[in-house]
Formats: C-alpha cells, sequence, structure tokens
C-alpha cells in the first residue's frame, strides 16, 4: 500500500494539489496517469485541485483556440482552480528567498502550504527543500 493511500485512509480531508507533471501524463495517455485518474479522482476518493501556475503550464502546451476551450472546460469540470491569492504570492517569495527551488514549482508548494493540503507529485526531489507533504502517485 502506497503512502497516497494511507494518507487517504486516515484523513477526513480528501483535498490535494495535483502538479502539472501528473496532469501533463494524463492527458498524454499515459497509462499509469489514467489508472491514477481513474482510481483517485473520477472515483472521488480525492478533490484535486490545481495552482494557478499549473494552469499556466497547461495552457502553454495549447496549439490553437479549439484546445483551449477544451482545455478549459475539461480543467473547470475535474478541478478546483486555486487563484494567486495575496498568501500564495507571499508564501511563494518566502520560499524563493529561502530555497533554490524552480519560480514554477515555488507557485505550486507555495499554493499547497496555504491551503494546508498536500502535493500530489511525480517529482517530490523537486520540493525536498521546502516543507510541504508530497505523494509520488506512481513511479
Amino acid at each position: 500500500m502506497n503512502e497516497l493511500t494511507i494518507y487517504l485512509k486516515r484523513s477526513f480531508n480528501k483535498r490535494v494539489l495535483l502538479d502539472t507533471g501528473i496532469v501533463i501524463d494524463f492527458l498524454a495517455g499515459e497509462p499509469k496517469a489514467k489508472s491514477f485518474f481513474e482510481e483517485h479522482v473520477f472515483s472521488g476518493q480525492l478533490t484535486p485541485a490545481i495552482s494557478s501556475q499549473t494552469v499556466s503550464e497547461l495552457f502553454m502546451a495549447t496549439r490553437n483556440k479549439k484546445e483551449e476551450t477544451e482545455l478549459d472546460q475539461w480543467l473547470s469540470k475535474v478541478f478546483e482552480r486555486v487563484d494567486v491569492t495575496y498568501d500564495i504570492a507571499k508564501n511563494a517569495g518566502l520560499i524563493k528567498r529561502s530555497n533554490g527551488v524552480r519560480v514554477g514549482d515555488i507557485f505550486i508548494a507555495a499554493t499547497a502550504i496555504t491551503l494546508g493540503i498536500p502535493l500530489v507529485t511525480t517529482t517530490p526531489e523537486a520540493y525536498r527543500r521546502v516543507d510541504v507533504k508530497t505523494f509520488r502517485p506512481y513511479a
């Protein structure tokens, strides 16, 4: 049993922040990501949120208006989208000041920290210098 499954069994709050990589893997048809989404997201086991940083990174990959519209509709159906608030921006600045974490990652980490929820990421090592609970959904 992996750490995420244990967390889900012990925690009342099922809200988690998903990192960009997991969403990209799912949209690219990666089998492990699809399995994760079917088992945890679409089943209702998790209440998934994404940061404004993830939204930005996903829209960078769209190629035309049709893809933009489809992505926007899908994100609205599947995720709670979390806008950057003053507290998230402040936490991001403090994280960047004290750690050498990549700018995109600091906003994602700051979002999870500010909301008090774990971060589900395929790259937990990117967040090892940040005080945020991370789960790797698949290897």
